[in-house]
């Protein structure tokens, strides 16, 4: 939980996707390990960060 957000996390191969979603996006979500998920992001609400490490 990140104040009135949620944190979640995707990874997919060598990339890792970490997202902000306002709690009315979804309800619950509680999947297996392993599990085949589509994720579908607006373009307009994407921003890239890029790592200064």
């Amino acid at each position: 939980n990140e104040g009135s957000e949620y944190r979640i996390e995707i990874e997919t191969g060598s990339v890792a996707l970490t997202a902000n979603v306002r709690p009315s996006t979804f309800e619950r979500l509680a999947l297996e390990s392993g599990s085949e998920v589509q994720v579908l992001i607006p373009h307009d609400s994407i921003h890239l960060i890029p790592d200064r490490g």
